[in-house]
């Protein structure tokens, strides 16, 4: 008979970081559509939001991500701020006007982290901005933040 699984036999021999350990999910899993032109960024993030306990779609350019959201009125939206067809700030205001759309969250995603560029996010109409790649913590902190706007 073999003993439990302990987390000291996850790690790597010769130590090494301890594994990940993902926070309690949500007492209520949030809406998120992913914007992203890259499959493996959308499908990465899509695949965290779900195992943080949320419900994700991925879109890949700008009118899919627009419809994606009239079609499910999220409650959060990550985008890709450099989109195909539609950039993510038309995508944003476009998104922003539809109608039940009103406690929307959204944060800006690009390679771009510059104090001029989180500016620009926060003018048009993003309420976060995140560099690639997002960090866990960072995008599991937002959506705490979404959550708690959302349950007042």
């Amino acid at each position: 008979m073999t003993s439990p699984l302990d987390l000291e036999d996850l790690r790597p021999s010769g130590g090494g970081p301890p594994p990940v350990v993902l926070p309690r999910g949500p007492a209520r899993p949030l809406r998120v559509v992913v914007v992203d032109e890259d499959p493996a960024v959308a499908e990465g993030l899509a695949i965290l939001l779900e195992l943080l306990g949320h419900e994700a779609w991925v879109a890949q350019d700008g009118p899919d991500g627009l419809a994606a959201i009239a079609a499910r009125l999220p409650d959060a939206v990550v985008l890709d701020v450099d989109l195909p067809g539609m950039d993510g700030f038309t995508v944003a205001r476009a998104a922003r006007a539809l109608p039940g759309a009103e406690g929307l969250s959204i944060a800006g995603l690009n390679g771009w982290g510059q104090a001029d560029d989180r500016r620009r996010s926060r003018r048009t109409g993003f309420d976060a901005h995140f560099v690639k790649p997002v960090g866990l913590a960072e995008l599991a902190a937002w959506l705490a933040a979404v959550q708690r706007r959302g349950d007042r």
